[in-house]
This record gives structure tokens, C-alpha cells and sequence, in this order.
């Protein structure tokens, strides 16, 4: 059986997501509080920052529910890490 909050016994341990619109930053958000690190991209100007503030206002309102810690928080948005080109998603192990 698995431990809760763990990456799962696949050994994975980081995505690529290409696209930070509703869908792609619904994604990234779902895998980081599964503690995989997420490297996004989107070809947009400003799209992947608009994702991290858009998963960041979710993650504020469960910390206020006490669904979620400050600390977890902050740690799920670390494992967010923006990419600048598409070549970068190759790190990825999905």
C-alpha cells in the first residue's frame, strides 16, 4: 500500500505539462500536491503566470479552510517550476 502524499510506487517523480490554461494548470496543480515536481510551459507571454497565481488563489482559500497547510502551500508552488521553451519539458519523465 502506498503512503499518503506519495508519488506512487511508478517511480515517477516529474511531469511535463505543455499549456497553462485551465486544463494544463489544473493538471500541474493535481501532480504538485502529489509532491511530483511539474516543469510547465505554455507559448503564451504571461500564461504561466497567470496559472501560478490562478493554482496559488485555490491553494489560499483550502489554507483558510484548514484543508491545507501554509507550509504544504508553499511547498505544492515550489514544485511548480515554469519553463521557458518547450525544449525544457524534456527533463520530464511524462
Amino acid at each position: 500500500m502506498e503512503s499518503e502524499g506519495s508519488a506512487g510506487s511508478s517511480g515517477l517523480q516529474r511531469i511535463g505539462v505543455l499549456g497553462a490554461g485551465t486544463m494544463g494548470a489544473g493538471i500541474a496543480q493535481v501532480a504538485a500536491e502529489a509532491k511530483l515536481e511539474v516543469l510547465l510551459h505554455d507559448p503564451l507571454p504571461g500564461a504561466v503566470e497567470r496559472a501560478l497565481r490562478r493554482i496559488g488563489a485555490f491553494l489560499d482559500k483550502r489554507a483558510q479552510k484548514g484543508q491545507l497547510t501554509e507550509a504544504d502551500r508553499d511547498a505544492t508552488l515550489a514544485r511548480i517550476k515554469p519553463q521557458g521553451s518547450v525544449g525544457q519539458l524534456t527533463g520530464a519523465q511524462l
